[in-house]
């Protein structure tokens, strides 16, 4: 019989003095419910422990036997079965106490399978007397007679270990009670029931009342195979269980139609996954009378999360916001009279959506996913913005108020208006044409040929040539023009050849931002030792060797940075063989500059001579002059180029058309806006009577004769200031995608002159400056040692293993796999043999993870330094936070405070043969130095985590340490920065196309993929599917917040849709952090993304991809300073500012190439990815930096091929 709440009332009340009845409070009554549930269950427990029947003696259970044999396993514990004995069946009867039901069918099944294995006894679970009053659920058991007898004892032990618990302690039990309260489902005992039966923790659970009851749970107590305690099923459900109550879609029968089927395809999908895994429940309705939708998730907690999360991201994206645009009005009358067509038709497009466009009111009325489509898709009506690009020789010039009005004023009269003007100005090199002499033609008059001689000579200022990425410059002594030298080469004429690291040990010096004037000396042969026979090849030896040995030091100190370099002339006067001297120095100097060592550098190199070397200089000039072109049909100079930008919005696109067409240039960019300088008027009093001939003699040369394509910068023009030689338009309008994936660029150049007009095309080779990217690195080669830490002391390449230590380190989850972890207090390091690195260049590199500085001044990170003896002790470590690099004596400290918690790549770098001593933080120098010897230690013990000479025993190292390696040989900068940076590369190329090739070797997947042609031998391509996709993981600093980030690669697409780079901390799609990093927008646009601080996805939207057979090269870049940034084919398509980047901090991050997987469905923020799902098409030479690329990286991977 059950107790009414009527009837608990009338017991609980009472009559007070005045005979008034008090009745009880809420609070009373809920106590009384629960202590009456409790003595309910007690007294069911005790009633039916005394009515079970004992069909068989208790005997004491038998002991295993020696000669059993092991059958199985169950939790850990080893079961074994007798041999095989003489069968005499018994059967018995066993009551199981009614409180422990059969809804438990995990419980039901491992019972029934540890009776089989322990006592070889078969049983049977009956289940037809389980309502009855009296009795229990009762198991037949049939077997040997002890067998059943063991079994039945057992039985009758376990089942007086049953113990339940009512949840109705309002201080214990808070969280259950709530549910009680106000869970309103059929589904939650079901719910609980399934979650602590997955993990096989043997429990029952009811409730005391369908719906609104208290929770009881009984479970075993005292056997090592069923047992449970009270605290670890408070630990499951606080833990593990959920329960999120009612987000509310208000006014849900006004929604607008499609968030309305949205809506419901998640409650469907949803119902479909409680169906499927019975671990948690979906309980959503309308109440009588409201129009709110009320949702609520209870159960396992990893779901409850997602599918809260899912409906928070739906309900927010589809809410209905009101905002108010940035048109002028110039542009709202422009929509009005021209776009209401338009404007209508995207009103339709999404009237599902209760889309609305209120020009006239300024406001524009959208669900939130649509707010940034919707806006961009009224600009693209209104909005048109286009750089006009003009170069012109000469320097450049203040842009006064009046020009400005004037180009303003043109602008305005075609519906233009002037977004921005730059004007920059630097000094190239340009190539012109000249009169000469042919076989072919008459010969030019004489008169124009010395007029074209002393145009030139006029113009050739700085007689120089360009090599690679560098130029060589002749300059006299009292030109004003030179510019001041960073590094100067002082040649020593001696009669005996020295060593030139001799020469330099003393006056070699480090280089460092405010000294910008290093002396390096170097030995060539005296003059009385110089035969004049011009084949002699002690003198060109000699040369050789004096121009390598200074290029090579110079690119130690220059450390790819732009350097101006001085070649200090005197005495080379005294050479009788002057030309063989010139020619082959400069010779020597261009086939270094052409290595692949010095090809990126960006040196000018300059000879300086004095007023009595006239005859030297001349001979460097023809030297010069015969290397710069194979004909002498051009001629070079260097003189200053400026560089003119215009960015003009439009309204209109034929607008700018018209305005490009209309003589703004001839108004504007003539001798009206700019003055001539001295030089053009002088220029132009001398050639106001040859430039006709000139022209007539250039067309018949080069149009007539066609016998030569030219290379010339885009833009150079020839003397546009001077009005009388030429006007030249080059008008670039930038198209952010190119359509080309060669090497050169072509534009189209239009040439005006006083006589007539010409089109030409003209091919420019492109000069990407300085970069790493593309430049082999061999990180393997010359190994020493190295120690990966994954679980063992191991040295994988040289053998020198962990040998010895009072206390080892243990092992954590490192950079790459695992790593070694000290504890400084408790004294914990590694000792290898002794490791031989005297005499030799070494590098010695890791990624550490300092995580304390307990230590008064050093925390030691490698040692080989058994006393401290000048030159024979190495220590690397940690000292006063910053990095420590020494042979004792020899010593050097970086600048950067080394912080803590975070990983780190360090670089310890000596070169025997400068002596300079490197620390790189990062991929980057920290310090450098020149040691006066090399370390000379020949014994003694190698250390990890220890220094035995050294401040011992007070600096052991606190924190993670893993990738320990040691090469003997010097690493360059290039090399470390990609070691350092360059998190993974996947080329896909056979016959290992799923391989990291960079220096991590990260974990890959495939599915649904195939190999086919790429942008570079083989390239991924994707099916579309749902499983196609291709998956990387590993990537420590993408799990890292504020750490700067690239990924690159090379697309073609075929359709211009779905998910292109995702990121999740699961390799399912989803986890606590998600999103896609690429993909594509509802329009076809490709976009980039990263997500902020405050959890909002930041998004760079680029152009509309062709799809075509062409490969477009694909870069995305992060950082704190410079934002999100993409490019598309080297330009910059967007720049979004970004000054925060919200990383999951945990390892390993997953990347997903070409699918989202399970963070399709909503679970992950899709950003302004239109349909986060499969990506169709082919992708190539995918790559993952944990820096930011600069645009000269950009374009070096760009034009690459």
């Amino acid at each position: 019989m059950k107790l009414t709440d009527d009837q608990i009332e009338y017991l609980l009340s009472v009559l007070n003095q005045d005979g008034i009845e008090n009745k009880p409070t809420q609070r009373t009554k809920r106590v009384f419910k629960a202590e009456l549930e409790v003595w309910k269950a007690a007294f069911e427990f005790e009633r039916d422990k005394q009515k079970r029947k004992i069909d068989v003696a208790l005997t004491s259970k038998t002991s295993i036997s020696s000669d059993w044999k092991p059958v199985s396993k169950m939790n850990n514990i080893e079961i074994r079965r007798k041999p095989t004995m003489p069968y005499y069946p018994i059967s018995a009867i066993s009551t199981i106490p009614s409180s422990m039901d059969a809804r438990n069918t995990v419980y039901m099944q491992n019972l029934i399978q540890y009776i089989s294995n322990i006592y070889n006894v078969e049983c049977h679970i009956s289940l037809e007397d389980q309502q009855k009053e009296n009795v229990g659920i009762q198991i037949q058991l049939s077997g040997l007679r002890k067998n059943v007898e063991n079994v039945h004892s057992d039985l009758q032990l376990l089942f007086e270990t049953v113990n339940t618990k009512i949840f109705n302690n309002e201080k214990t039990d808070e969280k259950v009670i709530y549910w009680s309260k106000n869970l309103y489902s059929d589904s939650d005992i079901t719910v609980i029931q399934k979650i602590f039966d997955k993990q096989k923790l043997f429990t029952i659970w009811e409730k005391t009342d369908i719906l609104s009851g208290y929770y009881v749970v009984h479970y075993f107590t005292k056997t090592d195979v069923f047992s449970v305690s009270e605290d670890y099923i408070n630990q499951k459900i606080n833990n593990e269980i959920s329960y999120v109550r009612d987000i509310v879609i208000s006014n849900f029968v006004n929604i607008q139609e499609n968030f309305r089927k949205k809506l419901e395809q998640f409650i469907t999908k949803k119902k479909q996954e409680q169906q499927q895994l019975e671990t948690y429940a979906v309980i959503y309705c309308i109440y009588p009378g409201q129009t709110e939708l009320k949702i609520s998730f209870f159960g396992q907690n990893v779901l409850v999360k997602r599918a809260n999360r899912q409906l928070k991201y739906l309900i927010d994206q589809n809410r209905l916001i009101t905002w108010t645009t940035e048109f002028t009005l110039t542009q709202r009358n422009y929509l009005l009279d021209n776009c209401l067509h338009q404007l209508e038709t995207i009103e339709y497009e999404y009237k599902d959506d209760n889309v609305k466009i209120k020009i006239r009111e300024n406001q524009l009325y959208a669900p939130h996913y649509l707010k940034i489509k919707i806006q961009q898709r009224i600009n693209n009506l209104i909005d048109q913005q286009y750089p006009l690009i003009f170069q012109y020789i000469g320097n450049d010039s203040i842009l006064t108020n009046d020009e400005k009005l004037q180009l303003e004023e043109i602008a305005g009269q075609f519906k233009c208006q002037i977004d921005k003007i730059d004007l920059q100005t630097k000094k190239e090199i340009v190539t012109l044409p000249k009169v000469i002499n042919t076989s072919t033609l008459k010969s030019s008059p004489k008169f124009i040929i010395k007029k074209s001689k002393e145009f030139y000579s006029s113009l050739s200022l700085l007689k120089t040539t360009s090599i690679a990425n560098s130029t060589i410059e002749l300059h006299l002594a009292n030109d004003v023009t030179a510019p001041q030298a960073d590094i100067t080469i002082i040649s020593m004429i001696t009669s005996d050849i020295e060593d030139d690291s001799k020469l330099n040990g003393n006056n070699l010096q480090n280089k460092t931002d405010t000294d910008k004037s290093v002396k390096l000396f170097y030995s060539l042969p005296h003059w009385s030792k110089v035969n004049n026979d011009q084949n002699d090849t002690d003198f060109k030896n000699s040369i050789k060797t004096f121009i390598s040995n200074s290029l090579k030091d110079i690119s130690v100190l220059s450390l790819n940075k732009e350097n101006i370099i001085t070649f200090s002339t005197d005495e080379w006067d005294n050479y009788s063989s002057r030309k063989q001297l010139a020619e082959e120095i400069i010779n020597e100097i261009k086939v270094q500059l052409e290595t692949s060592k010095l090809f990126n550098v960006n040196w000018r190199i300059l000879f300086i001579f004095n007023d009595n070397q006239t005859d030297l200089y001349n001979r460097f000039l023809q030297t010069i002059l015969s290397i710069t072109m194979n004909t002498n049909n051009y001629e070079q100079f260097f003189y200053p180029v400026s560089n003119f930008d215009q960015h003009y919005l439009t309204i209109e696109i034929y607008s700018l058309n018209k305005f490009k067409k209309s003589r703004i240039l001839e108004k504007c960019w003539g001798i009206t806006c700019y003055p001539c300088s001295k030089l053009c008027i002088g220029l132009l009093i001398l050639l106001s009577l040859l430039i006709l001939a000139l022209i007539a003699t250039f067309l018949i040369l080069f149009i007539g004769k066609n016998k030569q394509t030219k290379t010339t910068p885009i833009g150079t023009i020839i003397n546009p200031i001077t009005k009388i030689a030429y006007t030249t338009i080059t008008t670039v309008l930038t198209k952010m995608l190119a359509t080309s994936s060669t090497t050169t660029l072509t534009t189209t150049s239009t040439t005006t002159a006083t006589t007539s007009t010409t089109a030409s095309t003209t091919t420019t080779t492109i000069n990407c400056g300085t970069s790493c990217l593309n430049q082999s690195w061999i990180e393997a080669s010359d190994g020493l040692a190295f120690w990966p830490f994954d679980g063992s002391y191991v040295d994988i390449v040289g053998g020198y293993n962990g040998i010895r230590s009072p206390n080892l380190p243990t092992f954590v989850t490192g950079y790459l796999g695992q790593a070694a972890s000290f504890d400084a207090s408790m004294q914990q390091a590694i000792y290898t043999s002794y490791i031989p690195l005297n005499d030799v260049s070494f590098s010695i590199e890791a990624w550490i993870k300092p995580t304390g500085y307990p230590n008064s001044r050093d925390h030691s990170i490698v040692g080989l330094c058994p006393s401290k003896i000048i030159n024979h002790c190495l220590h690397i470590n940690i000292r006063n936070k910053k990095l420590y690099f020494g042979f004792y004596y020899d010593d050097i400290q970086g600048i950067t405070t080394i912080p803590l918690n975070q990983w780190i790549h360090v670089v310890f770098d000596f070169n025997l043969t400068t002596k300079l001593q490197t620390i790189y933080l990062n991929g980057y120098q920290d310090v450098q130095a020149i040691a006066s010897h090399s370390l000379e230690i020949d014994a003694g013990n190698f250390t990890i985590g220890i220094n035995e000479g050294v401040n011992f025993p007070y600096s052991y190292f606190q924190g993670y340490i893993d990738q320990l390696s040691i090469n003997r040989r010097t690493k360059s900068s290039c090399e470390i920065l990609e070691i350092a940076t360059l998190a993974g590369h996947f080329k896909f190329d056979t016959p290992s196309p799923f391989i990291d090739s960079g220096p991590n070797a990260v974990a890959t997947t495939s599915s649904g993929t195939s190999i086919v042609n790429g942008y570079k031998n083989q390239a991924i391509s994707f099916s579309g599917s749902s499983t196609s996709y291709f998956q990387a993981w590993g990537f420590t600093s993408l799990g890292s917040s504020q750490q700067p980030f690239s990924l690159t690669f090379w697309i073609k697409p075929q359709i211009l849709s779905g998910t292109i780079v995702h990121l999740s901390t699961s390799s399912l799609g989803a986890g606590s952090e998600c999103f896609p990093l690429l993909g594509f927008a509802s329009n076809g646009a490709i976009v980039a993304q990263v997500l902020t601080d405050n959890n909002i996805v930041v998004t760079a939207t680029g152009p509309i991809l062709p799809i075509s057979s062409l490969w477009i090269a694909i870069v995305q870049t992060w950082s704190p300073t410079n934002g999100l940034k993409l490019y598309v084919n080297n330009t910059l398509a967007s720049s979004v500012a970004a000054s925060t980047f919200l990383a999951s901090e945990i390892t390993p991050n997953y990347l997903t190439l070409g699918n989202c997987l399970n963070g399709c469905d909503g679970t992950c923020s899709g950003g302004s990815v239109g349909t986060p799902g499969p990506f169709t098409g082919a992708i190539d030479d995918w790559r993952i930096y944990s820096r930011e690329l600069t645009s000269d990286d950009v374009c070096a991977l760009c034009f690459a091929a």
